[in-house]
Formats: structure tokens, sequence, C-alpha cells
């Protein structure tokens, strides 16, 4: 269980260890961002931010009664490069290489109590990348099962970047989902290890 915050108001949801939110404006996603953070630092915990940018974020911190650079020097805050993610020399999404990311940032983590994974799904999966937008959700979802009693992704992603059947599809796979101003419950959240074999299947050759 996690608190998150949207439209000046919070609620406490189950995440299962992997939580998205579809934004229609910046503010939206930079306010419901600023506030995971904030509430992660105050509760001690440790915060990963796969952002391109950080100086709007600090100076929330800042006025928030954190000081950003006790908390980076602490290791309780990190900013990562976005790059890493992408194919080299492609500049296309790779799903499983940020997966990959979330497990070695949960893993080393892991004794120094909970982790928070800020990632601006904006920056990796645009318009023309849905079907590696649906492999990273559906294998961080099955991956990050194993670590849900310490870590915790928040993926913030924009409708403009996605398809009206992209956006279902990532509603299906979530408990709980920030969309707009509101936080959406799914009572029924769909199997990401089955949903993960209907992607392959659509999307492997059929021999």
């Amino acid at each position: 269980m996690i608190v998150l915050e949207a439209g000046g108001r919070r609620a406490t949801v189950e995440v299962a260890a992997h939580a998205c939110q579809l934004a229609t404006t910046t503010h939206d996603a930079e306010a419901t961002a600023r506030a995971f953070v904030r509430d992660g630092l105050r509760a001690g915990d440790r915060c990963v931010a796969l952002v391109p940018e950080a100086p709007g974020l600090l100076e929330y911190l800042d006025g928030e009664g954190i000081d950003p650079d006790q908390a980076f020097e602490s290791g309780r805050l990190r900013f990562d490069d976005i790059g890493p993610a992408r194919t080299v020399g492609q500049g296309t999404f790779d799903p499983y290489r940020l997966v990959a990311r979330h497990l070695t940032d949960s893993c080393d983590m892991r004794t120094s109590g909970r982790v928070r994974i800020l990632v601006d799904m904006h920056w990796y999966g645009g318009p023309g990348e849905a079907e590696a937008i649906l492999r990273y959700e559906a294998a961080s979802h099955a991956a990050m099962r194993a670590h849900a009693d310490h870590a915790v992704v928040l993926a913030q992603y924009r409708f403009g970047d996605l398809s009206g059947d992209t956006v279902i599809d990532l509603l299906r796979l979530h408990p709980s989902a920030v969309v707009a101003q509101f936080i959406r419950r799914n009572p029924n959240p769909a199997d990401p290890v089955s949903f993960m074999a209907r992607l392959l299947h659509r999307t492997i050759p059929q021999q």
C-alpha cells in the first residue's frame, strides 16, 4: 500500500510494486511526482528518479523543508540518466533494459529500507512505441512482484503519447492508477504473465 496524490487529493492504494499515471498536463505529472518523492524522503525511503531534468523538483523539496543536498549525500535521493534503456544506435525503447534497471535498484537498495522509483515514460515510450510500452509494463509487474515489500515504481505517461487501445491495456494491468486528476481503482487487474503471453503471441510471426 502507498499514498498517491492527484489533483490535491490523497488516497491510500494498492500498487503491487508498480503504479502508473496517465497525465493530461505536465503540471499534473509534476505534482504527483513531487508528492511521490517528498513522501518517500519524509518516510525515510530511498528515491531514484529517472527524469530528464531535476531543478523544479529540487526547488520544491527545498520549499517543503527537505534538504536536497543532504538527501543526495546520504544516498536517499538519486537522479539517473534516462539513456541506457534505449537501444544503442537505434534510439528505440528497450523495455527489458528498463525492467532490469528497476531490479538492480531494488536489490542494491534493499538493505536500506524501501525504495521508490520514479520514471518519466514520456522520454522512453512515445508515439510508435505501444508494443514496447506494454511489454515493459507486463514484464515490470511480473518481475517486481518479488520486491513488493520494499520497492515501488511509479511510471508516468502523457495521454497525448498513447493510443486509446494502449491506455485501455495500461488500465487493465494496474490495480490502481492516477488518471488525470483522479485515482482509479481496478479490482480485477490482468495477470501480467498471461498478458505478456498474449502480447508475444500477436507480435511474433507464427510458423
